[in-house]
C-alpha cells in the first residue's frame, strides 16, 4: 500500500484546503483504506478502530473521489462545514498556526505544516500573505524563527 503526502486539493470552484491521501492497493479493500486513514489523521494508527461518521464539529471525515482522470480512487479527510474556517484569511490563518504551537505535537503544528507544505513546493494563492503574516504577528524572519519563538512564548 502506498500513502501519498499531505498535499492541497485545487478544484476548479476554489481551493480546499484538506489533506489528501492516495491510497493504493489491490488487496485492501476500501473500508480497510479508510479505516487506516482515518486512523493515520486521528493518530491512532495501530489501534484496530473502525472509521464511523461522527456529526460534531470536530470530527474528521473520510471521502472519496472518483471522477479524477489521474487516479482510480482517492480518499481523503475532510471536517464538517461547521468545523471549517468558511473565507480563511491570512491574519486568522497565522494567528491559529501560532496558537496551535503549544497544543500540538511536535511537527504536527500550522507553522510545521506550512513549512513542510512550502519545501515540497505547494503553495496556494494565500501562501505568501499567510507566511508574511506569521512572520509579522510573531516579529520574525522566517518562518523557521516564527516556530522556535512560538514554542518559547
Amino acid at each position: 500500500m502506498v500513502i501519498g503526502k499531505i498535499t492541497l486539493l485545487f478544484t476548479k470552484f476554489r481551493i480546499n484546503f484538506i489533506q489528501i491521501e492516495i491510497l493504493i492497493s489491490d488487496p485492501v479493500s476500501e473500508d480497510d483504506a479508510k479505516d487506516m486513514l482515518w486512523r493515520r489523521e486521528r493518530r491512532r494508527i495501530g489501534s484496530g478502530e473502525k472509521y464511523s461518521e461522527d456529526t460534531s464539529l470536530n470530527s474528521v471525515l473520510v471521502r472519496k473521489i472518483v471522477d479524477d482522470p489521474r487516479v482510480e480512487t482517492v480518499f481523503y479527510t475532510d471536517f464538517r462545514p461547521e468545523g471549517k474556517i468558511a473565507h480563511p484569511t491570512a491574519p486568522d490563518l497565522a494567528k491559529y498556526a501560532i496558537q496551535s504551537v503549544k497544543n500540538a505535537e511536535k511537527g504536527k503544528d500550522g507553522i510545521s505544516y506550512l513549512m513542510n507544505a512550502i519545501a515540497s513546493g505547494i503553495k496556494t494563492p494565500l501562501t505568501p500573505d499567510y507566511e508574511a503574516e506569521i512572520l509579522k504577528q510573531t516579529g520574525t524572519k522566517s518562518l523557521r524563527e516564527a516556530l522556535q519563538k512560538a514554542m518559547t512564548e
